[in-house]
């Protein structure tokens, strides 16, 4: 989680608790060598007992200093709650309301080197009440459609489009993201099953990268093409040129190299 400016002595985790366990759904530890992990309850004040037992995913950003959560709850809204001292005081509505609101989100991914920064899946966009992939570039304050994203997941439409239904119920069409803590203006998104996407633009433009989905020579004995379900970006340091793996749903897994940048925009 630690930003690039921050220097990490010990880990800091947070993480879902089931409600049978306890009544409080998130709890923090900092990890330091081999001891042994103490789990502390993160909600008190108004944010305890606010989301109840709803909680489907956890999301965290801003570093270790100041870091912030987010949250989708199983009637598919999205909450966020500033960390001080290790605990979340009061959780915030960031579904935005209206057509450009969220209707029901289910995928969340959140850049945790930039806070801004917001993708997220949702099952029934109120301007259309149909799916699509949102985004927000302040925070949770707006959300606008990210049709490029939702054109690549279907390949111009040739693919159905969807997340948490009979067809996606395993996997949504945005399917996963990874992001930069070196350069936090770069996002991929593996987006099942049309492909995967990368911008150095913080999502204002995106790039498909070739040949992800045209499946392997010769075809696996099931001639399953290569739909990506994950996805992560490494700077590669060391090599001084980036790479991409991509986890695909036929049991590969595939490392992408290049000069990415120079991938013609959609």
């Amino acid at each position: 989680m630690a930003l690039s400016s921050e220097t990490e002595s010990a880990a800091t985790y947070f993480a879902l608790q089931r409600p049978s366990i306890a009544p409080d759904g998130i709890v923090t530890a900092t990890i330091s060598g081999s001891a042994a992990p103490t789990w502390t309850a993160v909600e008190t004040g108004n944010a305890k007992g606010l989301l109840g037992d709803d909680v489907l995913q956890l999301k965290a950003s801003g570093g270790i200093t100041n870091p912030i959560l987010w949250v989708v709850t199983g009637h598919g809204k999205v909450f966020q709650g500033s960390v001080v001292n290790g605990q979340v005081a009061q959780w915030v509505s960031v579904s935005g309301g209206g057509s450009t609101g969220i209707g029901e989100a289910r995928a969340l991914f959140v850049n945790p080197y930039d806070s801004r920064y917001a993708w997220v899946l949702d099952r029934k966009d109120p301007s259309t009440n149909a799916p699509s992939i949102k985004a927000t570039s302040d925070g949770g304050g707006s959300w606008t459609t990210a049709d490029t994203l939702k054109n690549i997941a279907t390949n111009g439409g040739e693919f159905r489009f969807g997340g948490s239904d009979n067809l996606f119920d395993w996997t949504c069409s945005l399917a996963w993201m990874s992001f930069s803590r070196q350069h936090p203006n770069i996002a991929v998104a593996a987006l099942f099953p049309g492909g995967v996407a990368y911008s150095n633009s913080s999502g204002q433009t995106w790039a498909v990268l070739p040949d992800v989905t045209s499946g392997p020579t010769p075809a696996p004995a099931n001639n399953l093409r290569g739909y990506p379900i994950a996805v992560w970006y490494d700077d590669n340091p060391l090599f001084g040129k980036p790479s991409i793996y991509v986890s695909l749903h036929s049991n590969r897994t595939l490392r992408v190299d290049g000069d990415f940048d120079a991938l013609p925009e959609q």
